[in-house]
């Protein structure tokens, strides 16, 4: 950036910085999955390999490198990392005028952490985007058992309990 603005001293976020239209009707489904950083050569090339067989997200895919945090199931939870990389697997869904349409992007997605599940590589998933988790899972990516004895059936909704209890 400072190539094409010279002098100009720029601080803060990003995504602060860079021009942003916030008005335009985009319409879009989104999967955000954290990866260790070590692991970032395979899982490009994993998720070539898997869209060379069966398409590409019709927007571009967002690789970026996010903080961690010490979270109870967070997807930046990641113990000795002081960072991960985040990918955002994006899906305009203006486009989709059938509801088959729409379910095509979750039926890419689902083969897709398929893909990356079978090829062995370890990654966390949003819980507010599109995400596959089931309690195996969670017990084996986001550290439920230390997070168990703070669950409480009052606020155990179905989605929740698919991911955190091993009955459903």
């Amino acid at each position: 950036m400072a190539d094409v603005y010279g002098t100009t001293k720029a601080t803060g976020p990003l995504r602060n910085m860079l021009p942003v239209d916030r008005r335009a009707p985009l319409h879009a489904a989104m999967a955000e999955w954290s990866f260790d950083p070590a692991d970032l050569p395979r899982v490009r090339e994993e998720c070539r390999d898997y869209f060379e067989q069966s398409g590409w997200p019709n927007m571009p895919i967002e690789i970026e490198l996010t903080k961690t945090d010490g979270y109870h199931m967070s997807p930046w939870n990641w113990p000795g990392l002081e960072y991960v990389v985040k990918f955002n697997f994006m899906y305009l869904t203006d486009v989709c005028r059938t509801e088959a349409e729409r379910e095509g992007i979750y039926t890419h997605l689902r083969g897709l952490w398929a893909h990356l599940t079978q090829a062995g590589i370890r990654f966390k998933a949003h819980w507010g985007k599109i995400n596959f988790m089931d309690h195996a899972f969670v017990r084996a990516n986001h550290g439920l058992e230390l997070f168990e004895p703070l669950i409480h059936p009052l606020f155990m909704k179905e989605y929740l309990a698919e991911r955190l209890l091993p009955s459903h």
